[in-house]
């Protein structure tokens, strides 16, 4: 995030409140860590004091580097053993290719997505463009490809199509409000499930 906390340090401080909360009404907490395929799975334990050590790993671990894959994570998730879970999947949604499929597969399977969205609008202040444009750095020489279609749109798309709420978290409004904005987002859950 370009404000006083990264996305992932964001994301993580969320997973740890939701975590503790959940393992202290004797729930099983599991984690899975991806990028551009499954990277870790740590299955469901029960417990605040084992929650917070899993944790502590998948904090420690070094992911990113390659753009996220979402159709990997959601070709994963029905193989995990069948229990009755809510599956929170945090992401900026960037450079995510196509995962429609995945998804409908996974909804299919019954199971609870929750995308979470954490975004910073400051981060957007390339202008949108059709087509590819060609980016040579100046450090490197290297030439990149920056596509104009945002992946992050075709993610939204993908949920709206697919009629899966999702809840937008932006850190450039400060910690407080994308907080309230989760909660929210909960409160609203709440009421339509009545």
């Amino acid at each position: 995030g370009s404000g006083a906390i990264t996305k992932r340090s964001f994301a993580l401080r969320l997973i740890e409140e939701m975590s503790e909360g959940l393992a202290e009404g004797s729930n099983e907490v599991g984690f899975l860590v991806w990028s551009s395929s499954v990277e870790e799975y740590l299955p469901p334990l029960s417990s605040v004091h084992r929650s917070r050590e899993r944790l502590a790993l998948v904090g420690a671990m070094k992911v990113g580097g390659s753009p996220t894959k979402p159709a990997k994570l959601f070709e994963y998730l029905p193989r995990l053993p069948r229990r009755p879970s809510i599956v929170f999947v945090f992401s900026d949604w960037k450079d995510t290719e196509d995962f429609g499929e995945e998804l409908k597969r996974c909804m299919a399977e019954q199971l609870d997505i929750i995308p979470v969205v954490i975004c910073d609008s400051a981060e957007k202040k390339m202008p949108w463009f059709l087509g590819d444009a060609l980016f040579r750095s100046a450090e490197s020489s290297e030439v990149s490809v920056l596509s104009g279609i945002n992946d992050e749109v075709l993610a939204l798309g993908t949920f709206r199509a697919l009629a899966l709420p999702f809840v937008t978290l932006d850190l450039s409004a400060g910690e407080e409000e994308a907080d309230r904005a989760f909660d929210e987002y909960f409160e609203l859950r709440e009421r339509e499930r009545r």
